[in-house]
């Protein structure tokens, strides 16, 4: 009942609610691994940080990677590992209106300048280790 409680508290905190009284037993389930984990890691004492909840305890492995990791092959480009891609933000006009002159050497560019660089949204996976 313990592991219960802690999960309710934890859902309330991370305003969690779910469609279903299975599909909350199903995410009361991967919490409770992801917290077992969590704290036989962290009784183990070898690591110079602890792990911790956060957000994303009631994720497995692959959910949290299939939606925060993700990405799409059509966005590389064929002769190297770049991706292409429009950062949230950016000042759509910077390019036409000539706020970057696209003959430079792109790592002279100060992109955090021009707009087209903005603050991380999160710092998914950070907080934890996944098995």
């Amino acid at each position: 009942m313990l592991m219960m409680d802690r999960f309710l508290r934890w859902q309330a905190t991370h305003n969690r609610l779910y469609p279903s009284a299975g599909e909350r037993l199903r995410r009361f389930q991967v919490y409770r691994d992801n917290v077992e984990y969590i704290d036989a890691t962290n009784r183990r004492g070898d690591l110079t940080y602890q792990l911790g909840e956060n957000q994303f305890a009631d994720l497995t492995r692959e959910e949290f990677l299939a939606r925060f990791m993700s990405h799409n092959d059509d966005d590389r480009t064929k002769d190297d590992n770049t991706v292409i891609t429009t950062a949230q933000g950016a000042d759509a006009d910077m390019w036409s209106s000539g706020g970057v002159d696209v003959s430079l050497d792109p790592a002279s560019v100060d992109w955090r300048a021009n707009g087209a660089v903005v603050p991380p949204k999160s710092a998914a996976g950070r907080s934890r280790r996944w098995r």
